[in-house]
């Protein structure tokens, strides 16, 4: 089931303890367009700190009651390391993660299984100092314009995610400048880069085909930012 990631903001996160948090934003990797990361803000037994939890360790049930539960206690989120959820997730800190819970590196295995082989840790050493350039933050991206091939066409409204895979087989873009006059679905093969100097998403299609798209609708919404 594809769902809007705008209207998985806020869910409940629910651990073995009991609520830990809200879900402030997704971090997603432009690569393969896969949800890779959860930042969640923390409820206030510690003092409303955010944290990034695997989007591999959130069970299936539960997203029709605004709430993801996930394997873990508020002692090992406690103990968790920092994040600054308003700058990029670099390489050491997802290594810092990976050994707190035992999650893998993404960039060095397959995706969502919980128990990393040894090398996973040794092998990441490249840019571990440096911010993830395939990381991407949905509430920032949602910031951004979109650009056709002949230039503006409007700006970027949503990601539709599916509940089965954390996939995302595309977006909704609003079309026009100032007062949007149609909100469409564009799938992801055709984005053809996110920029973040530039603060824009291209699509290799014209306006006019932008403006036939299909119109938005199908994703679940429970909720909203």
């Amino acid at each position: 089931m594809l769902w809007s990631l705008d209207g998985l903001l806020g869910y409940a996160i629910h651990e073995q303890d009991g609520d830990l948090g809200k879900v402030h934003d997704f971090y997603f990797d432009d690569t393969n367009w896969t949800v890779r990361y959860l930042a969640v803000e923390t409820g206030r037994w510690f003092h409303r700190r955010r944290v990034l939890i695997s989007a591999g360790v959130v069970m299936h049930s539960g997203w029709e009651k605004r709430k993801f539960c996930v394997p873990l206690t508020k002692e090992q989120v406690r103990n968790s390391p920092p994040i600054d959820t308003d700058a990029p997730v670099s390489r050491q800190h997802e290594i810092d993660m990976q050994l707190h819970y035992g999650w893998p590196a993404y960039w060095t295995m397959e995706p969502y299984t919980l128990t990393p082989p040894p090398e996973a840790v040794e092998g990441a050493t490249e840019n571990t100092t440096h911010g993830n350039p395939h990381l991407r933050s949905f509430r920032e991206v949602t910031t951004y314009r979109a650009w056709s091939r002949e230039g503006f066409a409007g700006f970027v409204e949503d990601f539709y995610v599916d509940d089965g895979d954390w996939a995302i087989p595309g977006l909704r873009i609003a079309l026009g400048e100032w007062w949007p006059h149609k909100m469409v679905s564009v799938e992801r093969r055709h984005v053809s880069e996110i920029s973040w100097r530039e603060k824009l998403v291209r699509v290799n299609l014209s306006r006019g085909e932008l403006d036939s798209s299909p119109a938005a609708s199908g994703a679940a919404r429970a909720g909203g930012r």
